[in-house]
């Protein structure tokens, strides 16, 4: 959002001296503002799953959008996406689940006209015994967009695992190096 307000502002200050520069502009904004439109979604899929929202977890992805998320074939659409979230972590409440939760962040993004890529760490953080939060699983995010009638979706979204606290139980053989 700030960097669509710096671009407005910048627009507002800047001389026009002609159509090529307006049109160079109104080019870095809408960059400025697809690229916050995809940082929010990249973030927005984290607080989904958090909160057990599988619906609005799974609209984020586009008609033929794929979830490959844990091992094996990815699984392909939204209504298929909400099915296997539902199978892997039970029914959605809209509640955080437990105190455990995503950090998402270190977002890089590639804009290519209706498409986009990027990449994002995570870190899974759960109550150690003592109750005080460990990271117990950190990752990557390999993300493919593309531009829909409801604004910006997954088209791929390729979940790796990078590290994982010894034992613990989430982790299964088939997540690792599952994906580049």
């Amino acid at each position: 959002m700030r960097r669509v307000l710096a671009a407005a502002l910048l627009i507002a200050a800047a001389p026009c001296a002609g159509a090529a520069q307006q049109g160079d502009v109104a080019a870095r904004v809408q960059a400025l503002a697809d690229e916050a439109a995809i940082e929010r979604l990249i973030l927005d899929y984290g607080r989904h799953l958090d909160a057990k929202e599988y619906d609005a977890f799974a609209a984020l992805f586009a008609e033929d959008g794929e979830w490959h998320g844990g091992g094996g074939a990815p699984v392909v659409g939204p209504e298929a996406i909400e099915a296997a979230m539902v199978a892997s972590f039970g029914e959605g409440s809209g509640a955080v689940w437990t105190s455990d939760f995503h950090i998402v962040g270190n977002i890089a993004v590639t804009l290519d006209g209706d498409a986009a890529s990027a990449v994002s760490r995570w870190i899974f953080v759960s109550p150690g015994p003592d109750g005080a939060p460990k990271p117990v699983l950190a990752g990557r995010y390999v993300d493919e967009f593309t531009r829909t009638e409801a604004g910006w979706r997954f088209a791929v979204r390729r979940l790796v695992n990078d590290m994982a606290m010894q034992g613990f139980p989430a982790v299964r053989a088939d997540w690792e190096n599952g994906a580049p």
